[in-house]
């Protein structure tokens, strides 16, 4: 392999390779600003409503086991205990 070779195949490497990276972040790029588009649709704002009313919805059906009973009362407490001061202050200025 000659020196003249070497440095052919070398810049066709380097070439190849800027056109990868530059292909590979404007792909990533282009994928970004459609994701950021959509998350900040009306439409997709219209979906998230209708799923939190489905799950709402699916959540009020039927009656809780004890282990479910027992399971939420513990998160609400804490929810509870995290914003007491809060409802306190909601209520004293009501």
């Amino acid at each position: 392999m000659t020196k003249k070779n070497f440095f052919k195949y070398l810049i066709i490497f380097f070439t190849f390779l800027i056109f990868i990276i530059f292909s590979v972040n404007f792909t990533f790029g282009f994928l970004q600003n459609k994701i950021v588009s959509i998350i900040n649709s009306g439409k997709f704002e219209n979906y998230i409503m209708h799923r939190l009313d489905h799950y709402l919805e699916k959540a009020g059906q039927g009656e809780l086991s004890q282990q479910e009973i027992d399971k939420y009362s513990i998160i609400l407490d804490k929810i509870y205990k995290k914003y007491k001061p809060v409802i306190e202050n909601l209520k004293k200025n009501n």
